[in-house]
């Protein structure tokens, strides 16, 4: 089998550390894992991104526009590799990138929430009845206890 090759999207806070636990996931496990590129419009997280590869003695690709990164990963997995997005981009921008992602036939994380807004969420779910590839979904709040507990009072209290 060919590498997993991971293109990660944004590398602000959340970013750079995910791209660290990234590098050390290539680095540590016995697996055919290769983060291939960043993108991030800002110039200096992108420079910021190449200085991280280099602490783990590699180099990588660095795109500002998604068009870019995507056409990219598209080509690498013409060649035979499966490609995972690390999405660590705003919040409101990641139902597009899930949707680029679905359509491309790639595996998507979103660092965040996948869908900001009820219509977001919609454009999500008609997309994932478009495109044959089955989504594994998992809204990170619908998990918390908190969360969970408000649910379980209000439903308690109405």
């Amino acid at each position: 089998m060919k590498d997993v090759l991971v293109y990660q999207i944004g590398c602000g806070t959340f970013g750079r550390h995910g791209l660290r636990k990234f590098f050390e996931l290539e680095k540590d496990l016995n697996v055919n894992l290769k983060v291939e590129g960043v993108c991030d419009v800002d110039s200096s997280a992108r420079k910021l991104a190449e200085r991280i590869a280099r602490e783990f003695g590699r180099r990588i690709k660095t795109f500002a526009y998604t068009y870019d990164m995507y056409r990219d990963a598209y080509e690498k997995q013409k060649e035979g590799h499966a490609i995972l997005i690390y999405d660590a981009s705003p919040s409101h921008l990641h139902a597009s990138h899930f949707i680029k992602s679905m359509h491309h036939n790639f595996f998507h994380i979103a660092e965040k929430p996948l869908a900001m807004t009820k219509e977001e969420f919609t454009q999500v779910k008609m997309a994932s009845k478009t495109y044959q590839k089955p989504i594994l979904c998992d809204f990170i709040e619908s998990e918390n206890e908190v969360v969970l507990t408000a649910i379980n009072y209000l439903e308690q209290h109405k």
